[in-house]
């Protein structure tokens, strides 16, 4: 967050009825300035793209989409949005001027006890509700993205990687770029990801639902579930260690109901979650009445009725085993044609601003994505990679990284690559090393203007550099899923 009262470049100006004032926060999606309406007499806060982002049609497109999203969503626990403007090729924001403070500062300078914090916890459910009804997931629901307003309620913000849900129709659908939103682009805060989110895969309100687990527990414990030292490591908590490293901390066992709620949130698998978040907000209320959340009680009979099947399943399995021994088994079909494995791996980012190591894992997951319907090359899986990343030392050298993808993995190709700024543009430098190789087989640079744009450079040189004879415009083979 900026300091409240500094000047940048909008502050002074006037854009159609809006006269602008100082910036009082930044983020990876814009600066926001407080401002005053003065056909309506009104202030307002209006948030503006980065002018290094606004050259980028892709980010373009993305702020227009985070408008007509938010737009939408008509909610006292949400922020409003009013208008959006075009102003010297930059594009303009308007919102509700929401005064107070962010959750994470509430919580780190007074934390609440648990009641108001239960109270806190049903009105960031109900704006959550708000937002999936629209068809929306948030997918970087945050404490910082919560503000608590001078009367002590919520405002839930920002929805800078808002998506629509699959099958369910929005204004934008017909004509949104399918590439904004494809599967595997690792948009969000890493803390707040969910484990489907993390493995690059399709997200619903359930995704939402375990960042809002994350948040609680933080909130209840002072502590985040997955707190890692790097990036790497709390992704590889994320989708395989318990909450807390397994432990309980004591103020969760003193949280009561809330805790079981908590930790139903931050299941693993979206089908042991709360199925929709109207069941969260009913379970809060019942908590706050004093009687026992219904959602809790039957999750819990469900995993006892679950582990019957799965004896039951055991069971039928061994008898279906030893029958089939007296049969002589089928052929099995041919397997597929192989295709080069690559392990890609976190770039090293030289821009220097306080999103680097989010910035370099994100750009990994990208160019990762994008090789996936590759018709030469399949990327090793990024929960892998993260996986054996997470073994080694923390800040660990390039090539101790190499080497322990090299022995824990079987790839043909290993990319690593890192980025900078050029004036005003993307750099990125990209080695690629052969499995059993020490020094780098190739390696190229890519200069663009957005950092969605180095994924695609990167990508599409990778391919062509490894497969030069590979055909353009050549029908791609059916889909292989990243290898695990």
């Amino acid at each position: 967050m900026a300091p409240e009262g500094e000047g940048t470049g909008l502050s002074g100006r006037t854009v159609a009825s809006y006269r602008i004032g100082d910036v009082i926060g930044r983020g990876g999606m814009g600066e926001v300035y407080r401002a005053r309406d003065d056909r309506l007499g009104r202030p307002v806060a209006i948030k503006a793209l980065p002018h290094v982002l606004s050259e980028s049609a892709e980010a373009r497109q993305r702020f227009v989409r985070e408008t007509r999203a938010a737009s939408k969503v008509v909610h006292p626990y949400v922020a409003t949005v009013f208008d959006v403007l075009e102003h010297d090729g930059d594009l303009l924001l308007v919102m509700e001027l929401i005064e107070g403070r962010p959750l994470n500062a509430v919580l780190r300078d007074s934390p609440p006890d648990v009641r108001q914090l239960t109270q806190w916890a049903l009105e960031i459910a109900e704006a959550l509700a708000a937002i999936h009804r629209a068809g929306l997931v948030h997918r970087d629901l945050k404490p910082a993205n919560v503000m608590i307003t001078p009367q002590g309620h919520v405002k839930v913000m920002d929805f800078g990687v808002a998506r629509p849900l699959r099958g369910v129709p929005t204004e934008w659908d017909a004509t949104a770029d399918p590439t904004l939103t494809r599967d595997g682009f690792g948009v969000g805060t890493v803390q707040y990801m969910s484990p489907e989110q993390v493995r690059g895969r399709e997200v619903d309100p359930r995704s939402d639902l375990f960042a809002f687990g994350g948040m609680l527990y933080e909130a209840i414990t002072g502590e985040h579930p997955f707190s890692r030292p790097s990036v790497l490591e709390i992704a590889s908590a994320i989708l395989r260690e318990a909450p807390g490293g397994g432990a309980t901390p004591r103020a969760l066992t003193q949280s009561g109901a809330l805790r079981r709620v908590v930790m139903r949130l931050l299941e693993k698998d979206p089908a042991d979650r709360y199925a929709t978040t109207e069941a969260v907000v009913a379970d809060l209320r019942a908590i706050l009445a004093g009687e026992a959340p219904a959602g809790v009680r039957f999750f819990v009979r469900r995993r006892w009725r679950r582990r019957a099947l799965l004896l039951a399943a055991a069971f039928a399995l061994g008898a279906a085993t030893v029958w089939s021994l007296l049969k002589i088994p089928p052929l099995p079909p041919p397997p597929p044609a192989r295709r080069p494995v690559v392990a890609v791996l976190p770039f090293y980012d030289r821009t220097g601003d306080d999103e680097a190591e989010q910035r370099g894992a994100m750009l990994a997951s990208l160019v990762a994505g994008r090789l996936v319907d590759s018709a030469d090359l399949r990327p090793l899986g990024l929960d892998r990679t993260t996986e054996i990343l997470a073994t080694t030392t923390p800040g660990a050298s390039r090539s101790l990284e190499i080497e322990a993808v090299r022995r824990a993995a079987t790839v043909d190709w290993i990319l690593a690559g890192t980025v900078f700024r050029s004036g005003g543009r993307y750099v990125s430098s990209v080695d690629v090393y052969a499995a059993d190789g020490g020094s780098p087989e190739q390696a190229f640079t890519v200069e663009v203007d957005g950092i969605l744009g180095v994924a695609d450079a990167v990508a599409a040189r990778l391919v062509a550099t490894l497969f030069p004879s590979s055909r353009p415009g050549a029908p791609p083979r059916e889909r292989v899923p990243p290898v695990d």
